[in-house]
């Protein structure tokens, strides 16, 4: 198999496939396309893993092997410029030694001099600016390296490691990926430099199951399908910037859909036929009746609007109002600084169940100051 990209312009994603039966009969579709992405996101974490330890230890040996490669260098050329260096003397003793009246023999001794110092010149510029590019790792970076070897995860996400730096990072390591798939998994094996195996399993999902809803969305909707119709839970986990598994804002036909999905019941209440009979919430009783929605809590605690002050999920009033209270009584008594802690209650259906809650669980009203015992 090997590696492709599919999918739209906008959305590449990465593959592998297998081909030999189109390449053999030049013909026909490729004979199996997995999914790249998860069986890569396995091949990482097991990569991760083995070096969480050798980390510090592979960092360390990578610095006394940057330094032996230098010493290395450096003789070589030291070598190199050695015998440079003995051409050109030998050249020089050549020519002293040639008598001034056979002159052509001296200018030809002369001119093999004058080749060995240029000779001995370039091998000195070479050396000066190989040896000049590469240092050994001061005490410094050694212990960066190590500190980077330790935190290994972190150097893989950083936003400054490039495509090419996590290639190279993986073949260091990781010799081949042989990939075999069932009808429920795919079966990763991951060869690592030296032969030693490594097993993983990657299950296959469904069509469709790649936008999968989360579950923290899913439960929300199954709490508000027992008060709320499709299009109202649509509004409210929009209001709550909950999105589809899609990324995509909730409709009324994505919530039908969703709660098919998981079989969810509908709302058994009966619907009004006219939308404006409500139910609605402060804003949008504001706008049914084109006042501001301080006009609209106004009226709900002077009992001009009838309302449900217990929120979208139709939490019960007595338990919200204790567990308000244990909370703020908590808090009191954790941090000294505080001297009050202030409910707003917009109907004085909140204020009784906050006075009947007070006088159950401390002996006295919510509008009476109670400071909490020391603890």
């Amino acid at each position: 198999m090997y590696v492709g990209y599919g999918g739209g312009r906008a959305a590449r994603t990465l593959q592998y496939r297998c081909s030999r039966v189109r390449a053999m009969l030049a013909a026909g579709r490729d004979c199996q396309i997995v999914g790249g992405k998860r069986i890569e996101a396995a091949v990482v974490e097991a990569f991760l893993k083995a070096t969480q330890a050798a980390g510090p230890e592979a960092a360390a040996l990578a610095g006394r092997n940057l330094r032996e490669e230098v010493e290395a260098a450096d003789r070589s050329w030291q070598l190199q410029v050695e015998k440079a260096e003995y051409e050109a003397q030998r050249a020089e003793r050549q020519y002293m030694a040639v008598e001034p009246e056979n002159r052509t023999v001296a200018r030809e001794l002369e001119r093999r001099w004058n080749e060995r110092l240029a000779q001995l010149e370039a091998v000195r510029a070479k050396a000066a600016t190989a040896c000049g590019g590469r240092r050994p790792l001061t005490e410094e970076e050694l212990a960066r390296a190590r500190e980077l070897g330790r935190n290994l995860e972190t150097v893989w996400n950083a936003s400054t490691t490039t495509v090419r730096d996590r290639k190279l990072l993986l073949r260091a390591l990781i010799d081949e990926v042989q990939v075999r798939a069932d009808e429920k998994r795919h079966l990763v094996s991951i060869i690592w430099k030296g032969g030693a195996t490594t097993d993983r399993e990657v299950a296959r999902l469904r069509g469709g199951q790649h936008h999968t809803t989360s579950d923290e969305t899913i439960e929300p909707v199954r709490k508000l399908a027992a008060e709320f119709d499709d299009a109202q839970i649509a509004r409210i986990l929009n209001r709550q910037g909950r999105r589809s598994g899609l990324g995509l804002a909730f409709t009324k036909s994505s919530v039908s859909s969703l709660r098919g999905s998981h079989r969810i019941p509908a709302c058994a209440k009966k619907r009004v036929r006219d939308e404006r009979q409500g139910p609605f919430t402060a804003d949008e009783a504001a706008r049914e009746l084109g006042v501001r929605a301080s006009t609209v809590h106004r009226w709900l605690r002077e009992g001009v609007l009838a309302g449900e002050p217990t929120g979208a999920y139709r939490f019960p009033i007595e338990r919200a109002t204790r567990i308000a209270l244990v909370e703020a009584r908590s808090g009191l008594a954790r941090h000294r600084g505080l001297e009050r802690i202030v409910f707003c209650c917009f109907s004085d259906a909140d204020l009784a169940a906050y006075d009947a809650a007070a006088q159950e669980l401390f002996g006295s009203t919510a509008g009476e100051p109670s400071t909490p015992s020391p603890a």
